[in-house]
């Protein structure tokens, strides 16, 4: 593919540079065949910049990249339009032999229905795997993923934001937890603790005596590591797991994009990032890990700023709400 957005500018400079250069000639643009001329001189350009500006398809389903300009501390860079997607990782597992398949696939396949979700399960150097892939494919160019401030910059587009869309909270545009407890409290089914080390083990409720939405969002009851209860210890919430998560499309929230037109920055799935950092948050508070950024369909809509710091994960493991998009740039 080839960036239509910008090939479309292209497309409109060429014609007028060609048009000014023409006309500074009069005898070759009178000439019967100096229209012939022009689009073919005009067809060698696009032709050029064509070649200068392709960048891979993955997959056959929501492929592409978006040109972030420099500023002041960024060289420019491609980033992936959207989160890389159980489809495009199934066409690099299959293409390069690869043997580490997300856990929540079954039969070498992720679940019906989730080929243009975000894949989960992923760790870093899966990811990184995965790249190393892109570039013998595309030997012209390097993949890898964003760093901190590559991310935050396609995130906000520059304008500092708290969200991708602005400052504003507006829950239509993001996939994260108030959403799933939404969806499943309008359900009530009855769960069961099945965690053996929950102090509530094997017992039965209606998920509304389990969990509920506060006034400010936030979810009461989704989980207490202390006494291993919560939400995430019920059997509804490890089917969940077994499906991939509650991830949703890639494409599902175009009015949660960033200033760029990058999607499902905030929300949906965490994304790892190439910057190490000492975790000031969850388990890994303390150790060296991969920044990750974005929140995901598990966390609180805190978590899904695009400022949100010190999140992060190690990089030999994959997570149920972390998944990663692609960077690329041009060899010189």
């Amino acid at each position: 593919f080839c960036l239509p957005s910008r090939m479309s500018r292209v497309r409109a400079s060429s014609s007028a540079f060609f048009n000014a250069c023409l006309f500074k000639h009069p005898p070759l643009h009178r000439h019967s065949g100096g229209k012939i001329m022009k689009k073919f001189l005009l067809s060698i350009l696009i032709a050029g910049i064509f070649w200068w500006t392709n960048l891979p398809s993955f997959a056959d389903d929501l492929s592409g990249f978006v040109l972030i300009p420099k500023n002041s501390h960024l060289k420019e860079f491609y980033i992936g339009k959207y989160p890389v997607t159980n489809a495009q990782y199934k066409e690099f597992v299959y293409s390069d032999n690869y043997t580490k398949i997300p856990k929540y696939w079954k039969n070498g396949t992720y679940p019906a229905g989730k080929g243009n979700h975000p894949v989960v399960f992923v760790s870093y150097n899966d990811a990184l795997s995965y790249c190393r892939w892109l570039e013998k494919k595309y030997p012209n160019y390097s993949f890898r993923m964003p760093s901190i401030k590559e991310w935050e910059y396609a995130a906000s587009g520059g304008k500092n934001y708290i969200f991708p869309w602005g400052n504003t909270v507006n829950e239509e545009n993001l996939n994260y937890n108030k959403l799933v407890a939404s969806v499943y409290l309008k359900q009530n089914p009855t769960v069961t603790y099945n965690n053996p080390k929950s102090a509530n083990y094997k017992q039965r409720l209606p998920l509304n005596k389990i969990i509920s939405i506060r006034p400010n969002g936030t979810i009461y009851g989704w989980i207490n590591h202390k006494n291993h209860t919560g939400f995430v210890y019920t059997d509804l919430f490890s089917k969940i797991i077994e499906n991939g998560g509650y991830t949703t499309p890639v494409n599902r929230y175009p009015n949660g994009k960033s200033p760029f037109g990058v999607y499902d920055m905030s929300g949906n799935v965490w994304e790892w990032t190439s910057s190490k950092i000492t975790a000031t948050r969850g388990a890994e508070c303390g150790q060296t890990v991969y920044a990750i950024k974005g929140g995901s369909w598990y966390a609180n809509l805190n978590s899904c700023k695009i400022n949100m710091q010190g999140e992060g994960r190690r990089p030999n493991t994959g997570y149920n709400s972390v998944g990663f998009r692609v960077v690329a740039t041009k060899n010189k």
